[in-house]
This record gives C-alpha cells, structure tokens and sequence, in this order.
C-alpha cells in the first residue's frame, strides 16, 4: 500500500520543526505555507536600520533537552540575556512586575497599593480556605494583589491585550504569566527600585546574529525535500 503523506499547514516554527523530524525519519510529508516566506508571526523586518520582530519572541526554555536541541541547529547563535522591563504609568516608569514594585509612583497610588495588598494577603491566609476557589480573573487578581493594583494595572493591561473585561475571563489567565506578589518584595519595592527576578522569564535566549527570524531559517536548514 501507498503511503500517504503527512500534511503539514503553516511553516512556522511548529510545522518546520515537525518537518524537521518528519524528514530525519524520512516519512513523507507535505508542507504548504500561504506566505511567501517561512516562519510565520516568528519573522523580523528591517527598517532605515533597525530590526522589528513580528510579535515578542524571547525563548523560554522548561526542558533543558529542548535548549539543548535547538543550540544544535545549524548557524543559530543564541545567547541568554536577562530581563529589563519597565511598566509605564501615572507618568513614571516603575519596575516589572508592577505587583511587587511601587517605587516611583505618585505616594497616594503607592500607598493604596501596599495597603489593599497587605488586606488582600492577610484575607486569604485567614480566610482563603473557606472562600473556595475565585469564579473569575477579575476575583483572582482582587484576592491576589488587591484593588489598588488590580484598577491600576492588572484591569487596564489585561483588558487591552485581550480585549476583554477581567470580570468576564477564567481565573485560569492566572497562570505562570503573571507573577505572583510575595510581602517582603512588595513592601521592598515600595521603598526603592529593584530588578526583579520574579516571574517565568527572568532570563531567556534571543538569537545573537539577527532577529528571531533566525530560528525558522536554522529550522529549515537541513530539511529535505519531500
């Protein structure tokens, strides 16, 4: 019998690396791409000098063999970099995660801040266990980091990025996206600037020699033709 191929649609980076594997094994595989280039939203331009990526792509790696995996694919250079991120409000800048770091906000923002954190913290250790599980993100972040930081910023940016109101969204968004508040750094980061390590992407990896166009170019280096 025949054996049909396996149809890959979209050469992004899931469908490259599939046929990547597909090719090694050699099972015969189809891969269509609407775009004229590969790579999908995992693409960079250049423009009067400097170089735009698509959307944020910064390589967070769980597994240490997927690093190690993609480190191997041929004329990819990738180097880990730590982050340095702001959030800009209220006219300031203050240091990512906004949860944990007030200092340099207008005082009567800051104060309301700590102050609903400090009350939310305190509620859920004492009451957490017979509140059951929160309904909703809006209810998450409110039992999490308080009113003042849920109105100021996890309403604002989350409602703007999914266009969507917090009250009408899964307590499940708060995942390993959003960082945590833990006491000692939100009433440190109230009183001074600090680059902060919480959350999943303290550090990542970025490709050395060019955007992150790079990955998709060094996934298809190699793959034979079906």
């Amino acid at each position: 019998m025949r054996r049909l191929p396996v149809l890959i649609v979209g050469a992004g980076i899931a469908g490259l690396s599939a046929a990547r594997v597909l090719s090694k094994a050699r099972v015969p595989y189809l891969l269509v791409e609407s775009a004229p280039q590969i790579g999908g939203l995992c693409r960079s331009v250049s423009l009067r000098g400097y170089r735009f990526d698509y959307t944020g792509h910064f390589l967070h790696f769980k597994h240490p063999e997927t690093l190690r995996w993609v480190s191997a694919l041929p004329g990819l250079r990738l180097r880990a970099r730590r982050r340095h991120a702001a959030v800009y409000s209220e006219g300031v800048f203050t240091e990512y995660p906004y949860q944990e770091n007030g200092a340099g906000l207008p005082s009567g923002s800051l104060r309301e801040n700590v102050m609903d954190y400090l009350l939310a913290a305190l509620m859920e250790r004492s009451h957490g266990a017979a509140r059951g599980e929160p309904r909703t993100f809006e209810e998450a972040c409110l039992r999490s980091f308080g009113a003042g930081v849920t109105r100021r910023f996890m309403a604002p940016y989350n409602e703007k990025l999914l266009r969507t109101p917090i009250r009408a969204l899964s307590p499940s968004w708060m995942g390993r996206f959003i960082p945590p508040a833990r006491v000692a750094e939100v009433v440190r980061g109230a009183l001074r600037r600090q680059n902060s390590s919480a959350g999943y992407n303290a550090t990542f990896h970025y490709p050395v020699d060019s955007g992150i166009e790079a990955l998709p170019r060094a996934l298809a280096q190699g793959i034979a033709p079906p």
